[in-house]
């Protein structure tokens, strides 16, 4: 009903509903057809893409977003995505205070390292473009099998 708070919400903490996060993955596998370097891989062409745990270590940092309207954002958390052998799945939650992006890729540069490539998508639910999110669904090496020859 109108005026309710709606069933996930929480003041202060980041709720990753199973549609924002599939919204975002199904986006960035989509995009992987015309940039694989975007999903299922630690690399891409301005750098190497650091782990969820390196993420996690970054949380309260700020990050500097290239782009016609350069915006420094801050990453406010780290959500985990679905448990998978296959892959490692969460997302980025920042934090835009002051700046807006549109749904876009763009040039990330961490605190300390080298600039990589993030496919960014703005909160849509409020308008404001506050908070901005990174999925990520990195495909895990295979085990490898002895063989029984």
């Amino acid at each position: 009903m109108k005026g309710e708070p709606c069933r996930n919400a929480q003041v202060g903490a980041h709720v990753l509903d199973r549609r924002r996060f599939l919204k975002g993955s199904a986006t960035a596998i989509i995009l992987a057809g015309f940039a694989p370097w975007l999903v299922g891989s630690t690399s891409s062409p301005g750098g190497s893409l650091p782990t969820k745990a390196a993420f996690q270590a970054l949380v309260g940092q700020w990050f500097h977003v290239a782009g016609s309207t350069p915006v420094s954002v801050q990453l406010v958390a780290v959500v985990a995505g679905p448990a998978s052998l296959e892959a490692d799945q969460f997302t980025l939650v920042f934090s835009a205070p002051g700046g807006s992006l549109a749904e876009g890729t763009f040039a990330v540069t961490p605190p300390e390292g080298d600039a990589f490539d993030l496919f960014l998508q703005p909160d849509d639910g409020d308008g404001t473009g506050a908070r901005v999110f990174a999925s990520f669904n990195l495909l895990q090496p295979s085990p490898v099998m002895p063989s029984c020859t």
